[in-house]
């Protein structure tokens, strides 16, 4: 009974100990998070009514002395990294006090809402910025200015909404990485179940994903919904939405912030705010068309796409929300029909369709005229089936996709050239799920390229193996101003085309290519003006990871013996350079890659430097310095005796480079051990094999061994004690078993 009694107690001891050390160790990450949490928080980047020149940083700080540091994207460390000293917006805020609002939201504790407007950014260039509040720093974040080009991609959601739904991240991800980190996303509306929850929000924006990239959205009817323990009484302005995205003030003046324009390269977008379907005289409703004509008047030539976000889908379910086809509908689409509306991006019903290209009410006849409204139904994880009034094949609908049957949630990918925006949707699993094509009704604007540097982005490039069995490589590339004048990339392996992608952000960017053939590739790059550079590139068929060093003699070989095969059979050739001196010269893999110990004197640098068949360059390594790092033994002396074996202390690679001249003692190089051969004094020398480096080290050989039988033999005193020792012990532990465990 003592026994169990005393094993549970040691039980309960442990478990308590390891709960303490864990509770210790959360509260110290949680602390470490508060630290920065609590500081500098929901930060985004927004656009301006002209992001190729400048851009608003978003964010909510506890302190109003927060700044931005902004800095070139190749400049990681923020070395070059500059102080904004204007620009800044910052508004002590909180919901306390604002009717319809939670008093247990968090949005109701006070904080600093900071913007700052960047303001003479280089067109088309990535930047990176942090905030710096005190001794607290953001993480780094970075954005793309627009301009510079014609040809160019961005991605579009709706309805995020519900809470915690374990899709919206998936998508955000998955949409950065199909279209190579879009230059801009968009969102209309309900990114948020409660617009006064503040978690809701910080599980969307304080989220990895939804960094690095410009944002813009309309509100939709949940920006607008109030106290959740009150049943979401509504709101008469987004509150909270306008408080953390700070878009344009150029919309209609009852509806700042909400209601906005902006042109982002080629394409006019403009976001109306349709939370109200009132349409009565005088309604903010009304002042966004009276806005809407007057703006689109006044622009007309400034762009040659139209884009329209506005939450509630005017050709949706006239089930789900009535108000909207009675009353939405007619007053919009003759707006949309009068000044040609290219598309028209909404949410709101869950449900997904798309429209033929309508002029008024009826498909267009004409290729100049019509406008598309594509309902993407959720981003999110709350989806409907469509109902009777939105049917595939009916007079408005020529694709409806039933998302709660087929159990996915969609963003689309949209491509912009001179001729066309392709649309391209997607579900949470990367399928294709509907694609549809917008023709072009404008002139392009004219492009000009200037300063871009062909020869220096030529040398930036590198095709690279990562699979040599699976045949993936990777092209990588890294001039960061590349992005200004780069606007497509295709990779061609003979007549097989690899890659074929929109080149659109920071200029140091790696895409994958697949079922590679042979050795050389041909580069088209599509320049921002259209001009199509023509590039050659040769395979890099391993790194520095794959190259390893061997000792006596120095050799320089391969880690996989399927390397060095294929650039054998695909006739590679190197030069090998020690300080910058070729000393062997377009050798062939199939010989060995040696150097004689000599090398191991002093300080070299070595490169191996490869060429295709073609003698076209492929990749240059940096192998390791040849000198012999800081030639020391571990013993200042060595003493023995004649019967032990010694290990030298000495890094394993350099063991069998040692010889030993000594009557004394053996040196074995491969497991770097000394045994002596005889009693005595004296010196060994250890030397670098091949070399004059050495170093002298005195030897004493002693024997003990008569002593030590003497001393430690069956009958001494030390064995006796030692015996008696160990029976006490055994009979003091059975007595304490009896007497204690029954």
């Amino acid at each position: 009974m003592r026994e169990r009694v005393i094993k549970k107690l040691y039980k309960s001891m442990l478990f308590v100990f390891i709960f303490l050390f864990g509770l210790f160790g959360i509260c110290a990450l949680n602390l470490k998070a508060l630290e920065s949490d609590e500081v500098i928080y929901h930060i985004v980047t927004t656009v301006t009514e002209n992001p190729s020149n400048s851009m608003v940083i978003n964010w909510h700080c506890s302190r109003d002395d927060a700044y931005v540091l902004l800095t070139d994207a190749d400049d990681a460390n923020f070395e070059r990294a500059k102080k904004i000293e204007d620009g800044y917006v910052r508004e002590q805020w909180s919901t306390q006090g604002l009717e319809k609002a939670s008093t247990t939201s968090t949005f109701a504790n006070e904080r600093y809402v900071c913007t700052c407007e960047l303001q003479n950014l280089q067109a088309r260039t990535t930047y990176l910025y942090k905030i710096v509040c005190g001794d607290v720093e953001s993480k780094v974040n970075s954005f793309t200015t627009a301009g510079l080009t014609n040809t160019w991609n961005f991605a579009t959601f709706t309805d995020w909404q519900y809470r915690r739904n374990t899709i919206t991240h998936k998508l955000i991800k998955q949409m950065k990485e199909i279209g190579s980190n879009p230059a801009l996303m968009l969102c209309t509306g309900d990114l948020v179940d409660v617009a006064d929850n503040e978690d809701e929000f910080s599980y969307i924006i304080d989220n990895e994903e939804f960094s690095n990239f410009v944002f813009a959205s309309s509100p939709g009817d949940h920006e607008y919904w109030g106290d959740e323990a009150a049943d979401h009484p509504q709101w008469t302005f987004p509150n909270t939405f306008v408080k953390l995205f700070h878009f344009p003030t150029n919309g209609a003046s009852s509806s700042q912030g909400s209601n906005y324009y902006f042109h982002y390269n080629n394409v006019l977008f403009i976001s109306l705010d349709m939370n109200n379907s009132d349409v009565s005289s005088g309604s903010r409703i009304q002042d966004q068309v009276k806005w809407f004509k007057e703006t689109l008047t006044r622009l007309d030539g400034t762009y040659q796409y139209s884009v329209v976000m506005m939450h509630k889908s005017i050709f949706g379910s006239e089930k789900e929300d009535s108000s909207v086809a009675k009353n939405l509908r007619p007053l919009w689409y003759p707006v949309f029909q009068e000044y040609n509306i290219d598309l028209v991006l909404s949410g709101h019903d869950h449900m997904y369709s798309r429209t033929y290209r309508l002029n008024g009410l009826k498909k267009s006849v004409s290729s100049n005229l019509g406008t598309y409204y594509l309902d993407m139904g959720s981003s999110g994880d709350k989806r409907r089936s469509p109902d009777e009034s939105v049917k595939t094949g009916d007079s408005y609908h020529e694709k409806v996709i039933d998302l709660n049957k087929q159990n996915y949630s969609c963003a689309s990918n949209i491509t912009v050239s001179e001729e066309e925006m392709v649309v391209t949707v997607y579900n949470q699993y990367k399928a294709k799920v509907d694609e549809f094509t917008i023709k072009a009704k404008r002139p392009a604007k004219k492009v000009e390229v200037e300063d871009f540097d062909q020869y220096k982005f030529a040398n930036s490039i590198e095709v690279n193996v990562r699979n040599l069995e699976s045949k993936i490589a990777s092209l990588k590339v890294n001039y960061s101003d590349s992005g200004k004048y780069v606007q497509n990339i295709k990779v061609l392996d003979g007549e097989k085309e690899l890659l074929n992608k929109p080149y659109n952000n920071s200029g140091t960017m790696e895409y994958i290519l697949r079922d590679f053939e042979s050795t050389n590739y041909k580069l088209e790059v599509t320049l921002t003006n259209g001009q199509v550079v023509e590039i050659n590139k040769a395979l890099n068929i391993c790194n520095n990871d794959d190259i390893k060093l061997e000792y006596l003699p120095y050799e320089i070989s391969f880690r996989k013996d399927e390397i060095k095969n294929y650039l054998v059979e695909n006739a590679y050739k190197y030069d090998l350079k020690v300080d910058g001196n070729i000393i062997k010269e377009k050798q062939s893999f199939d010989t060995k890659i040696e150097f004689t110990n000599d090398y191991y004197n002093n300080d070299h640098k070595i490169e191996l430097v490869t060429y295709d068949k073609d003698n076209n360059l492929v990749g240059t390594y940096e192998i390791d310095t040849l000198k012999l790092p800081d030639f020391t033994l571990p013993e200042e002396s060595i003493e023995m005796d004649i019967d032990y074996v010694m290990i030298f202390d000495i890094r394993y690679k350099y063991k069998k480079l040692l010889e030993c001249e000594s009557d004394l003692i053996a040196y074995d190089q491969e497991n770097g051990s000394i045994s002596a051969l005889k009693v005595g004094e004296g010196t060994a020398r250890f030397r670098v094999a091949g070399t004059e480096i050495y170093k002298d080290i005195n030897v004493k050989i002693t024997t003990t061994k008569t002593e030590e039988v003497k001393k430690s033999g069956c009958g001494s005193k030390e064995a006796v004690y030692q015996l008696f020792t160990y029976i006490s012990l055994v009979a003091f532990a059975i007595y304490c078993k009896k007497k204690w465990f029954k």
